[in-house]
């Protein structure tokens, strides 16, 4: 438990810098699996543990614009 308040906090820094940077994003991922249509597990760096998404994709009135909702977030080892 201690282990994912570490890494739930090291996240929220991460979010908290306003930046649209490929360069750090790329650095913090380490790997996503799409092991079927509409799930995702995502694992980054310097994370013990990866989470497996669920999520819906809702097109917006606007030609090309989508919403993704995630429907739900489990942590997976």
């Amino acid at each position: 438990m201690a282990e994912i308040k570490k890494t739930v906090k090291y996240m929220q820094q991460l979010f908290n810098c306003a930046s649209a940077s490929k360069e750090l994003y790329h650095s913090l991922l380490k790997q996503i699996v799409v092991p079927d249509y509409r799930i995702l597990d995502i694992y980054l760096n310097g994370v013990p543990f990866g989470f497996h998404i669920l999520y819906t994709v809702k097109k917006a009135p606007s030609v090309g614009i989508y919403d993704v909702i995630i429907d739900s977030c489990e942590i997976i080892s």
